[in-house]
Formats: structure tokens, C-alpha cells, sequence
């Protein structure tokens, strides 16, 4: 995999991939402790441009939220839970096997639209539909494209569609990268007899019909109002014996449209869009790390339930591991990004061998951590965000794209 994530999210498929081959290993209960302010017996009170965040019972790392998608123009709904939120893609996607509503199809002349969505290891396959999506009491973003994922269907050769299901996720949420209205997959106009290839083949594109385009969008980006970006926000964990308890968070929508969603406390790290700027990829930030190359490249990713980077400072465990296992454990990392504002910011992180983490059965750790494809990318997986309040800042006519945490 190269440093550009220009398609998609390397977190939302194959770490959900390497989760189910750690959770067999995890042993049930609560052990290795919890509590702290991430202990919760029930959902936060929230405003109405916010929604509750659940980290998912019995997985690892894994925050949901749930969506109402309507028949557009109709009070024909249907609330999906346990939806993966993504801060590292665009768009919705639903899995065909929980969705029980009947939506209209996305059309390009006489052609029905499908869309791959790529992955580092896996992509998303299925139509386009059109759906009215609601987010806790924001109102609904009308007529959005959503794709719905089908792994059975027979996808063109380009493409090598999962399931998105895996760990009991139902679909996909993504509010964050590339920051813009827009995802970046590949569409197809496809008939009884197949898809033809490329997004060069829709009239109906963002470029050649920016005003109705047929593509899967971010919700947030289209609500009428607080869809200049997002916050996350997380309670901390306990370092090295994370929580069993439920583990709840605030996602807001809008930055500084509303009394609750001002900025304070947090620095902004603004981000070039330019595919040859500082570490040599777009819309990431400059970064160093412990083991990693000079002019590395980072990002922030709800969707990863780790710390992922290439590094030779720490073994995986066995040969050809999705963990590291570091010896003493825990191990440091140091961390340091760079926003094209020139705003730095410096942190430690705490590495556990994922032979501890497996023992506990907790599902909240900060602690967790394993390679990434690329030894020049840090990918500031779900372990970042506790703690914290991270916006992200969506690019749009007044506003450069932005992290702030």
C-alpha cells in the first residue's frame, strides 16, 4: 500500500479482519481493572446537533453510532445501530443484510449506479441508492447516496469486495478524510448484462454535474446547517489495563455554529491538499516516530481499533504479526505531527504487548498497537482519540481543512 490513502479506509475492513483473529484468542469477564472516567452505566446526555458514541460490547476499540435512513420524502424509516465511526472516509455504507428498507436506486441515464470503494486490503461493493439520513436530531440530510455493501454480488475484476459485518458492525460512517463532500471510489454504470468501468463512463459525476452528482456523500457535509466538520470526543482510559466498563462518547456536529461546538483547548493542525507537500502525501500531516523514516506522514482514524506503524523498534508477535508484542512491555513511542500551519505537537505513547490485551477481554485499550504497510505512516488509530476532543475541519469555501486535538 503507498502513503496516499486517496480511496477509503485502511481501518474499516482489514483491521476488522485482524480483530476477529484477535478476539478468538480473549478470554470472557472483565479482568485487568477499568473504571476511571470511562466507566458509565448509561449513554451521556446529548445536545441535538450531537450523538452518543458506544464502544461495541465484546470487540476491542470498536466506537458505533446509530443512523436513521428514510425512503426519501417519506416517514418510511428504518434506525441502523452499531455503525462504525470512521474519521479516515467518506461516506455511508450499509451492510444489504441488516437494511430492511426498500430505497430507490441511483441512476445514470438508463444505467444503475454501483460503486467500489477501496480499502488498504478490501473493498466495498454495491448500488447507489438514494435515502433521507438522519443523525440524532440534526435535520436530515434529504436524498443523500449511500452505498450498500454486498459481497455476493459478482463485482467487475478490479474490484474484491468483504463483508463489512465482521465484529457485528452493520456499515460504515465516514465524517473525516479526505474532508470533502464527496468520497473517491469507483463508479460503475451497470445493466442486466454487467458494469461497464470507470467513473468516466457517469454523465452523472461531481465534475461532469456538480449540482446533482450521482456519488456517495458524507452526511454531515450535507446537512443544511453544523456541517463545516466534526469533534470527537472520548473519556481517558486506564493506561495499561484498559476498561471493561461501557465506554460511551460525544460525536458533534459543526464547529463554531453552535455554543457547544466552539473550539478551546485543542491545536489546529491544518492540512495541504497538495499531493507533493511536506511528507509527500495529501490532506495527512507531517509526522515522526520512533522507528519510522524521515519525511513520514500521519493520520487520524476512529476506524482503526490500534496504533498502526511501520517500525523495527518493537516484534510483532510471531513471525509475521498483526500486534506488537515489545520487550520490556510496556514499551514508549514517541509521536510528533506537523500541520502545514507549522503547529506542532509532541506526545507519548504507551506500546502493551498484545499478549496482555488478549488475556483481559477488556474493550477499551490505549495501549494497543501494530505494523502498518507503510513504514513512512502513522495511522493514529482509536487508542489517539481517548482522552481527547479531535475535530476534524472539513475543506469548504472559507475554511481550510484542518485536525485539532
Amino acid at each position: 500500500m503507498t502513503r496516499e490513502r486517496r480511496r477509503g479506509s485502511f481501518s474499516a475492513l482489514s483491521r476488522f479482519l485482524l480483530l476477529l483473529f484477535f478476539l478468538s484468542g480473549c478470554g470472557g469477564g472483565g479482568g485487568g481493572g477499568g473504571g476511571g472516567s470511562s466507566s458509565s452505566s448509561s449513554p451521556p446526555p446529548v445536545y441535538k446537533n450531537q450523538i452518543v458514541v458506544q464502544l461495541l460490547p465484546g470487540q476491542l476499540n470498536i466506537p458505533t453510532v446509530s443512523v436513521t435512513l428514510c425512503v426519501p420524502g417519506t416517514s418510511t424509516c428504518q434506525t441502523i445501530d452499531n455503525i462504525l465511526l470512521d474519521t479516515a472516509s467518506v461516506g455511508l455504507r450499509i451492510s444489504h443484510s441488516v437494511l430492511s428498507l426498500s430505497l430507490p436506486q441511483v441512476t445514470d441515464g438508463s444505467s444503475e449506479v454501483f460503486e467500489c470503494y477501496k480499502f488498504s486490503t478490501s473493498d466495498t461493493f454495491g448500488p447507489v441508492v438514494s435515502a433521507d439520513v438522519t443523525l440524532g436530531g440534526e435535520p436530515a440530510a434529504t436524498n443523500l447516496d449511500v452505498q450498500i455493501s454486498n459481497h455476493t454480488l459478482s463485482a467487475p475484476s478490479s474490484c474484491t469486495p468483504s463483508t463489512i459485518t465482521a465484529s457485528g458492525v452493520n456499515g460504515i460512517l465516514g465524517v473525516g478524510y479526505p474532508f470533502a463532500q464527496y468520497d473517491t471510489g469507483d463508479y460503475y454504470a451497470c445493466s442486466a448484462s454487467g458494469c461497464s468501468s470507470g467513473t468516466s463512463t457517469l454523465s452523472c459525476s461531481r465534475l461532469t454535474n456538480p449540482s446533482a452528482p450521482c456519488q456517495v456523500a458524507n452526511p454531515v457535509f450535507s446537512f443544511p446547517t453544523d456541517n463545516n466538520g466534526v469533534t470527537l470526543s472520548l473519556p481517558s482510559v486506564p493506561e495499561l489495563t484498559g476498561s471493561a466498563s461501557p465506554v460511551y462518547g460525544v460525536l458533534t456536529f459543526g464547529i463554531g455554529t453552535q455554543s457547544d461546538n466552539t473550539l478551546s483547548g485543542v491545536t489546529t493542525y491544518t492540512v495541504d491538499t497538495s499531493a507533493t507537500s511536506g511528507c509527500g502525501s495529501s490532506n495527512f500531516l507531517d509526522a515522526s516516530f520512533t522507528g519510522g523514516p524521515s519525511g513520514s506522514c500521519a493520520f487520524l482514524d476512529s476506524g482503526s481499533n490500534g496504533l498502526f506503524f511501520g517500525t523495527t523498534a518493537y516484534p510483532t508477535c510471531g513471525s509475521g504479526g498483526s500486534w506488537y508484542c515489545p520487550s520490556p512491555s510496556p514499551s514508549s513511542t514517541a509521536f510528533s505531527v506537523t500541520g502545514a500551519n507549522g503547529a506542532t505537537g509532541s506526545f507519548t505513547l504507551s506500546i502493551l504487548s498484545e499478549k496482555t490485551i488478549a488475556q483481559s477481554g477488556n474493550i477499551a485499550w490505549n495501549d494497543l498497537a501494530g505494523p502498518y504497510g507503510s513504514s513512512g505512516t502513522f495511522d493514529a488509530g482509536l487508542p489517539f482519540f481517548f482522552g481527547k476532543t479531535v475535530a476534524v475541519g472539513y475543506q469548504t469555501g472559507s475554511q481550510t481543512p484542518f485536525w485539532a486535538f
